[in-house]
């Protein structure tokens, strides 16, 4: 994910310095921006175009997918999935209504309560994704579900946008 957020950013003008690393469940990439505030208002557009207007779309695709999968095996993944498909919903609209335009604004480094509370939303989602990709493959005995694959992706990239580039930058004072 790091490596195509970065060049992603790199491709819209900003400098950004990538960094790999061992985290806790393995390898990761962290993304270093240097953007001043003026340039977060791009970022966070990016943020919503790409992500949250497309999210409810993949929650839906994602779910038809594994109602199609069907059985009982599958009820407690599709339990799962409209429990984070709710919370995501929430969360983006808070982000929306909130959280970005105080980025925007010149108190952008007083949001440190909302970010944090943000990022704990983030690590709950995370966990949540986690449990449902073990319920998916223990009902498909690990084949995959492409539909949920592009959810989940989406929404580990949403994070790690948010997590190492837009909240750290914003933190800073932009």
């Amino acid at each position: 994910i790091g490596h195509r957020l970065a060049k992603e950013l790199r491709e819209q003008g900003y400098v950004v310095t990538q960094f790999e690393g061992a985290g806790k469940q393995g390898p990761i990439s962290m993304v270093f921006l240097q953007a001043p505030r003026r340039r977060m208002r791009p970022v966070i557009e990016h943020v919503i175009h790409a992500y949250h207007e497309v999210t409810p779309g993949l929650f839906a695709r994602a779910e038809a997918e594994l109602r199609a999968l069907g059985g009982a095996a599958m009820a407690p993944a599709l339990d799962e999935l409209c429990i984070l498909r709710d919370d995501q919903i929430e969360h983006m609209a808070k982000e929306e209504a909130v959280l970005f335009p105080w980025i925007l604004s010149p108190r952008a480094r007083t949001a440190v309560a909302p970010i944090r509370a943000m990022q704990l939303e983030h690590r709950e989602s995370l966990a949540r994704l986690d449990e449902l990709r073990r319920l998916i493959d223990a009902a498909r005995a690990g084949a995959s579900s492409a539909r949920f694959d592009e959810l989940e992706h989406s929404l580990r990239e949403h994070i790690e946008l948010e997590d190492l580039v837009l909240f750290p930058r914003a933190l800073s004072g932009g």
